[in-house]
C-alpha cells in the first residue's frame, strides 16, 4: 500500500488526528505555486504510486469537451473547485487556532 495515503486510528486524540490531515494535505495537496488541488489521481496507489495532479496523459482514450477557451479536463480536474477546497482548508485552519491557540 502507498506509504503517502492517509491512516487514523479511531483511538487517537483529536489534535493527533489533525494533525496527521494537516501534514498529509500540506504534503500532497499544493502545487508549486500555493494553489491547493481539488482533486487528485489515485490510479495506482495499491502499487505504491503516490496520489498526484492529473495530467492531459490521464485523459488519453477518453472523449472529453474542447472548449474555445482551451479549458483542458487537466485543468478542470485540478482547478475546478480549488477555490472551494482552499475555502475549507483555511476555515479549517482559523477553527484549529481557535481551538488550541496554536500558530503555524
Amino acid at each position: 500500500m502507498c506509504k503517502s495515503l492517509l491512516h487514523l486510528e479511531p483511538d487517537w486524540s483529536a489534535a493527533r488526528k489533525a494533525e496527521t490531515l494537516q501534514t498529509f494535505l500540506g504534503k500532497h495537496y499544493f502545487d508549486g505555486n500555493g494553489l491547493m488541488y481539488s482533486m487528485m489521481y489515485w490510479k495506482g496507489w495499491r502499487e505504491g504510486a503516490d496520489p498526484r495532479p492529473f495530467t492531459m496523459e490521464d485523459f488519453d482514450g477518453y472523449a472529453y469537451l474542447k472548449t474555445s477557451d482551451g479549458f483542458t479536463p487537466r485543468g478542470h480536474a485540478n482547478y475546478e473547485n480549488s477555490s472551494w477546497t482552499a475555502g475549507h482548508f483555511l476555515t479549517s485552519q482559523c477553527l484549529r487556532y481557535r481551538a488550541t491557540g496554536e500558530e503555524q
